[in-house]
């Protein structure tokens, strides 16, 4: 590609970021390759699906940027995994050592691009040629031992590669500015929100010296409470000018990704036979720059789609009453709840929706039963499940049914959502929302059943105190009319919650405080048994095993040290069933005081978590920090249940 100037500029940043990120995927397809079992069927495997998906990235973001001799071997390496995944092919010990000297040429043409040397195209060649020679000689149905037709051994050996990792400076003065990496400012932001955990513990002191003053009216203590006022005002103050700071300097505009774009387009149609428009809104529109580098080549792969999958080639537009020119738009604006939204569009065939399905059923992704139920837009969001394409060949770019699966997995861990509409013939837009920036939340305390709930303000369209009166029977269901006359079903949040927990009781004269929610999957109304306050909060993400816990989008510190679960709405309004025996009186006393339970979690957090989520539904509970802890409590007294990590 040809740049200048400022393009220039960006090229080399993008490059630098490529480092850095090709450092990473290469470890993970090294260390997978060295880890994957040998004569075994691993076409489920997570460690296949993990390294094949780190070489399609690595392929993709070496196609950003030009890097052709690197996406050329990762395309072939691409396509040994695919095989893997297929159940066409095993991992034998011959493969293992030629997929191993393969990955010798990877790092040596990743080193060159530190080294500004070459490696020639004939061994480039011979390499790519060496593995198809193997994949077409292994039998999945028994061991077979090939000898390697040529010698691919280069200076490093296999356990020098496999340590080896990209050097990059952490910090480069360039025009006047310090470039960090995203790891460090990071950490930087992950300290400055430390302090928001820290206000919010300094309040609970406050109250609860308060509470004690009311009892003992002693003027001392008065003074130690006006004193801790003017500390916890001080310190907000200095928080939030702190935390604006850092969340200034990580913002960056949608114009170092676009000013690049239309000569990437073009390259890529050129080499495609096919003639594209391409037109870009919102440059100036910012966004956190953590995001905005982990989404870079996320977008990329989108584009890359609408040029293989949907515009045509010129004739065919022609023939079909187009102009001969296809049309891309790709469209970024700031949305009024902060999010950012980014439309990805194309004027080309539309997403063949016959061969998504025909895609889908052959991998295994749903069944023929499924398959006749689904709408034209469950259809189109096929495209974002590993192993779906719409293709019947595969192509440098695009074609293994890859690439959208990784996007709508990197955009979900952003926090964002992808929706896809496509017509016939007409063409397919990607639409895109992402937060502004990573940081903290306002969320709203409340208590349900026996819980301390995090509800997200973003999510509550309402709060309010409702009566008996206020609520209306429909098919034998209890709802809600708000202030428009439109009803909205009700319920109890910890029987969504909680399964177990009972909902609402009947009494005319009872009043409930009710929170009226709003997510992707509609509206409901819920009943809690109290309001607290509202908390500025920082979303910790749950890891294994908590990770899988339905309803709950992470966990947050607030008081001296409490933790509480924070609400997703998503998959709460998803989950939430208006249940025609919502009225019944409250009838289950569940006697749980007599059953004791010990938890054995080596994380100090987890242990103390677990504990309060068990104690709070009535257990008589122990904690052990290792299994030889377990053990010991276990010889002195009995347990009706043991929870524990086991992963420990």
């Amino acid at each position: 590609m040809g740049y200048s100037g400022e393009q220039e500029d960006f090229y080399k940043e993008l490059l630098r970021d490529f480092k850095i990120e090709s450092s990473e995927h290469y470890q993970t397809i090294l260390e997978g390759i060295y880890n994957l079992p040998l004569r075994k069927d691993i076409s489920k495997s997570p460690l296949l699906e993990k390294i094949y998906r780190s070489t399609h990235s690595l392929k993709g973001a070496a196609r950003a940027i030009n890097l052709k001799d690197i996406e050329k071997v990762c395309s072939s390496l691409e396509g040994v995994f695919g095989e893997m995944k297929k159940s066409s092919l095993l991992m034998e010990e011959t493969l293992q050592e030629g997929l191993k000297s393969y990955m010798q040429l990877i790092r040596e043409l990743l080193d060159n691009i530190e080294t500004h040397k070459t490696t020639s195209q004939s061994i480039i060649d011979r390499h790519i040629r060496n593995i198809q020679f193997l994949i077409s000689n292994a039998n999945p149905a028994t061991k077979t031992i090939i000898k390697e037709p040529e010698n691919t051994q280069l200076k490093d050996n296999n356990d020098k590669a496999s340590k080896q990792k990209t050097q990059t400076d952490t910090n480069i003065l360039e025009s006047g500015s310090i470039r960090i990496e995203n790891e460090h400012l990071i950490k930087i932001v992950q300290q400055s929100e430390n302090f928001i955990t820290i206000n919010n513990s300094l309040s609970h002191i406050k109250e609860e010296l308060q509470d004690l003053y009311s009892l003992k009216n002693d003027h001392k203590l008065l003074r130690i409470i006006r004193q801790i006022k003017e500390l916890e005002s001080e310190a907000i103050k200095l928080t939030d000018e702190l935390t604006a700071n850092i969340n200034n300097t990580l913002l960056a505009t949608f114009d170092s990704i676009i000013r690049l774009l239309p000569i990437m387009i073009q390259e890529i149609a050129r080499e495609y036979g096919k003639e594209i428009d391409f037109r870009a809104e919102g440059a100036d529109i910012e966004i956190d720059r953590r995001i905005l580098t982990e989404i870079k080549d996320t977008l990329i792969h989108i584009l890359r789609n609408c040029i293989d999958h949907g515009i045509e080639d010129p004739d065919q537009r022609i023939s079909s009453g187009k102009e001969r020119k296809g049309t891309i738009s790709f469209k970024v604006e700031k949305l009024m709840d902060g999010n950012v939204k980014i439309v990805i569009s194309d004027d080309g065939k539309g997403i063949d929706k016959e061969s998504i399905l025909t895609s889908a059923l052959k991998n295994d992704i749903l069944s023929k039963q499924e398959s006749s139920k689904l709408s034209e837009s469950q259809i189109d969001k096929l495209i974002f499940k590993s192993g779906v394409s719409s293709k019947n060949f595969v192509t440098d770019i695009s074609g293994r049914g890859l690439g959208m699966s990784i996007a709508a997995d990197k955009i979900g861990e952003l926090g964002g959502t992808i929706n896809t509409h496509s017509q016939k013939g007409k063409g397919t837009t990607f639409t895109i929302i992402l937060p502004q920036s990573i940081s903290t939340f306002r969320g709203l305390l409340v208590k349900s059943g026996k819980y301390e709930i995090m509800v997200p303000f973003k999510h509550i369209d309402k709060v309010t105190i409702i009566n008996q009166k206020d609520i209306i029977t429909i098919g034998n269901k209890p709802h809600l009319k708000d202030s428009r006359g439109e009803t909205i079903g009700i319920t109890k949040l910890s029987s969504v919650i909680s399964p177990l927990d009972n909902n609402l009781t009947h009494d005319d004269s009872h009043k409930y405080e009710t929170l009226i929610l709003s997510g992707d999957k509609g509206i409901f109304a819920y009943t809690v048994d109290k309001i607290y306050r509202g908390y500025e909060v920082i979303l910790r993400k749950p890891t294994k095993p908590l990770d899988t816990i339905k309803n709950i989008a992470g966990f947050a510190l607030i008081k001296n040290g409490v933790i509480v679960p924070v609400l997703d709405i998503n998959q709460l309004t998803e989950n939430t069933t208006v249940k025609n025996d919502s009225w019944r009186s409250e009838d289950k006393n569940r006697d749980k005081q007599t059953n004791k339970v010990l938890i054995v979690e080596d994380s100090i957090t987890i242990r103390a978590m677990l504990r309060n989520f068990v104690e709070s539904e009535g257990f008589n509970v122990q904690t052990a920090s290792d299994g030889k802890d377990a053990l010991d409590i276990i010889e002195k007294e009995a347990f009706d249940i043991v929870v524990t990590d086991i992963e420990m």
